[in-house]
């Protein structure tokens, strides 16, 4: 790719509505954000602000339901995606911890992921102020080691 061509992403909202356990802990007040909540209205957000910049986007996970991942890596891979990314809120095992802020992974041996990996993770640094948890290599992810684009997935 060239600077100025237009690119095929892939957007996947991460987890459904419902999925369980994909949600923050309590709040004070009793209440919680599931992911989903996060991840479907960025998802849309980047959609829209990628297809504006003239880029092609297809929506892997574009439902309240928890689409299968074998689904979702399948779309992108027959579209033939440039990119692939993730979109996940850290909702780590429902608890409030150290875990909190921005991370980028990539798949364990991919060049490509890697670098854009490390170029979406430095913008996302650019616009929140949460901790910098990095960019890092990752092996058991289903959506990074079955796409046979570059993928990213991101916890934000």
């Amino acid at each position: 790719m060239k600077v100025g061509e237009t690119m095929k992403i892939a957007i996947d909202n991460g987890h459904g509505l419902n999925t369980a356990g994909k949600r923050t802990p309590l709040f004070p007040d009793g209440t919680f954000i599931k992911e989903w909540e996060f991840n479907h209205p960025t998802a849309l957000k980047l959609a829209h602000i990628l297809q504006a910049d003239g880029h092609e986007v297809l929506l892997v996970s574009n439902t309240t339901e928890d689409t299968p991942l074998s689904t979702r890596v399948s779309l992108a891979n027959k579209w033939g995606a440039d990119l692939f990314v993730s979109i996940h809120y850290n909702a780590y095992q429902g608890v409030w911890g150290t875990h909190g802020g921005a991370e980028i992974f990539h798949a364990l041996n991919s060049t490509n992921g890697k670098r854009a990996a490390e170029l979406i993770h430095s913008e996302v640094m650019k616009v929140v102020p949460w901790r910098n948890r990095g960019v890092k290599p990752h092996s058991s992810l289903y959506v990074l080691n079955r796409t046979v684009m570059p993928a990213v997935l991101l916890e934000v």
